[in-house]
């Protein structure tokens, strides 16, 4: 009996590591008024975790924060995926979802690169170059990069 509760914790234990969601922490920045960068972040976030593949801590103002605390970021705009990485590790995150919007030619453009933070690998990107004219064309805009 003590045989079979065993194997039975074991399965248990195996099947919970398959089903477990990797957390990811986003974060957006660029040249756009911050009111946007955070719905856009609330946006994406919505996305992903209704996608069900990943738990989502929605950590902008505290990445900003600490990014800014910790590197140049304010004054040069330049910041490594390793301490992007660093960063969303001490957050308590697997992956870090680093998304830029900018403004290039009267479009908004839209990076995103999605890093390991146990490696600092960037794991995949996307982009692309959108104009939207309200919050539904915003949240559109964000569902299909989540998607991507």
């Amino acid at each position: 009996m003590k045989k079979l509760a065993l194997i039975f914790i074991v399965m248990m234990l195996a099947c919970a590591g398959l089903f477990a969601q990797e957390t990811i922490a986003v974060y957006v920045t660029g040249d756009d008024k911050p009111a946007v960068k955070k719905v856009f972040a609330s946006k994406f976030v919505a996305a992903i975790v209704n996608k069900g593949e990943y738990r989502a801590v929605e950590r902008t103002d505290s990445f900003l924060e600490q990014l800014s605390r910790e590197t140049s970021y304010q004054q040069s705009g330049a910041v490594s995926d390793s301490k992007i990485s660093q960063i969303g590790k001490q957050l308590g995150a697997d992956l870090v979802c680093a998304i830029d919007i900018s403004n290039v030619f009267g479009e908004k453009y839209i990076s995103a690169k999605l890093i390991s933070t146990e490696t600092a690998e960037v794991m995949k990107v996307s982009d692309m170059s959108e104009n939207w004219e309200d919050l539904s064309g915003l949240t559109e805009v964000a569902e299909n990069l989540a998607a991507d």
